[in-house]
């Protein structure tokens, strides 16, 4: 198994020789100056991985070369992608204004997709309510592609991979469709009676996949290129061949209790039971859409897989599994799908889980072996009436894609929102000069972080010390000072709360600093001077 980790220095590791992807989601607000900052990380994060494909052919579309043995793969996330950048952001990082995305924000994600696609990245996923956003930035892409390069009738058309997740359900957004049979509660708030209201849901009913894939902007563009591709050879521009992903998002959800029920949390095995039952109907429906051409296959994207057996949000891989292939042998022993297509399937379309894991969280690896080891014995001993998990995994398909989310981004907590501020290993932007070396002229330049490795540490010290000097000695209200010291005359009412306020801050910034070693992360820094100086300022 081989990982690709989605950094400006690029780190390898082997384990079983199975297909992994990592995908990843800029969300610092350092690296959302500017779509360039964005691009050229995606250009060196590749490199070494271009490089390794000599026989590429540089003319082509895209690349469709995947003959290097150990199948390395990488993704790109887009839930920083979908959001509006021109927005201002809360101090969660959620957007500050419910304004539509603009074009200058679609622009720059057409980039980053033009800039990936031109460096064999090949699989893009949606994000949290960012399905219309990927669809109109794909178009552009691709049809930005076309206009700028010639293809040949010889060349082999492109393999393009786009990913959808489901579950979470916005009450608030979705008010015409109001309460849905299947939905658990999520979140809740104060309504106009006194009560909790649920305003966010999780729903794996067959009831919301179908709606949720049947309104899906990226079924429409994926219809829309097959159709494009059926016309005669040379009117469609080579387009790509779209495989569309639905994945089902932290079906562990479904353990807790429904959103009008008011019973407490249940056992860990009805929890499992719970679970189990609600996966097996969204897959009963995920094989219908395949069957119907919707979707490509379908799969599990789920924080709880890698969490331990004995936790209330642990997601059981061989459940997810088994919940697949009984949905594979119920919706292909009663359709006739098959008999008009002329086809006969044999096992089922599940082809993906998506699970964490980066440097620090190994957990998802143990569980992609497992994965991995289960599958290869499932094929040595086929037709073993011994093994408990015969009568169901002959319907399993041969091998299965792992995906590795948040390969950036580790959580102490391991995922489970208990901490805030979580480390991530990305590059971000330092100033060259401080605000006061700017007064004296000349532009602010940024260096990249790992440009100063050698270095790092005594550059930002420097920087920060000087820029802790100067915010320190802007509240140092000397004029006041002066005036009261040189004239005798006390100071109004004006001045002294001036006055006040000046020592007020210093005494503030000067705990912060005092605090400095304490802090873990630099979102852990910014969050405290976000939410505690600059309101005050």
């Amino acid at each position: 198994m081989n990982v690709m980790m989605l950094s400006r220095r690029s780190i390898l590791q082997q384990f079983h020789p199975h297909q992994v992807m990592a995908i990843s989601s800029t969300r610092s607000s350092w690296m959302k100056r500017s779509c360039y900052s964005v691009s050229s990380s995606i250009t060196s994060l590749v490199s070494n991985h271009h490089h390794r494909q000599q026989q590429q052919r540089h003319h082509q579309f895209f690349s469709t070369n995947t003959a290097h043995p150990y199948r390395h793969r990488i993704g790109i996330g887009g839930t920083s992608l979908s959001q509006n950048n021109n927005m201002s952001q809360n101090n969660d990082g959620s957007s500050g204004s419910s304004g539509k995305f603009d074009q200058k924000s679609m622009t720059q994600y057409a980039s980053v997709i033009s800039t990936a696609l031109k460096y064999n990245v090949t699989t893009f996923e949606s994000g949290y309510h960012g399905e219309e956003q990927l669809a109109q930035a794909f178009s552009i892409a691709i049809q930005n592609k076309e206009e700028e390069n010639s293809v040949t009738d010889e060349e082999e058309e492109a393999e393009v991979t786009l990913t959808a997740r489901f579950g979470y359900r916005n009450l608030i957004e979705e008010s015409d469709i109001g309460a849905m049979e299947g939905d658990v509660s999520v979140e809740t708030a104060a309504d106009d009676k006194g009560g909790q209201a649920v305003i966010v849901a999780h729903n794996l009913s067959r009831e919301y996949a179908k709606m949720s894939i049947s309104k899906s902007p990226l079924v429409q563009l994926r219809q829309k290129i097959i159709s494009e591709k059926q016309k005669p050879d040379g009117e469609h521009g080579n387009l790509p061949n779209v495989h569309l992903l639905f994945m089902a998002h932290n079906p562990e959800t479904q353990g807790g209790p429904s959103s009008t029920s008011s019973q407490q949390q249940p056992d860990l095995g009805t929890i499992r039971r719970n679970i189990k039952a609600s996966l097996r109907q969204t897959f009963i429906e995920c094989e219908y859409a395949v069957l119907d051409n919707a979707i490509s296959s379908y799969g599990v994207c789920s924080n709880g897989l890698s969490l331990p057996a004995n936790h209330p949000l642990h997601l059981s891989w061989k459940d997810v599994l088994e919940a697949s292939a009984e949905a594979f042998k119920l919706v292909h022993s009663t359709t006739s799908h098959e008999e008009n297509a002329g086809e006969t399937r044999k096992s089922s379309n599940f082809s993906t889980f998506q699970l964490p894991c980066n440097l620090l969280e190994l957990g998802g690896l143990n569980v992609a072996n497992e994965i991995q080891d289960f599958l290869s014995s499932a094929q040595q001993q086929d037709g073993d009436n011994n093994d408990e998990s015969s009568s169901w995994k002959q319907y399993l398909p041969d091998k299965i894609n792992l995906y590795m989310t948040r390969p950036l981004t580790y959580h102490p907590d391991l995922g489970l929102g208990i901490i805030q501020h979580p480390y991530k290993f990305v590059d971000y932007q330092l100033p060259t000069k401080t605000a006061s070396q700017m007064e004296n002229g000349g532009t602010r330049n940024y260096v990249w972080t790992n440009e100063t490795f050698e270095t790092s540490d005594a550059f930002s010290s420097a920087l920060y010390q000087a820029s802790y000097n100067n915010a320190m000695n802007h509240f140092d209200a000397t004029h006041l000072l002066e005036k009261q010291q040189s004239s005798g005359e006390e100071l109004s009412v004006e001045e002294r709360e001036t006055l006040e306020g000046c020592r007020l801050l210093q005494s503030m910034i000067h705990d912060l600093d005092v605090k400095l070693p304490d802090y873990n992360t630099i979102g852990e820094y910014e969050w405290e001077v976000l939410n505690s100086i600059m309101p005050l300022l």
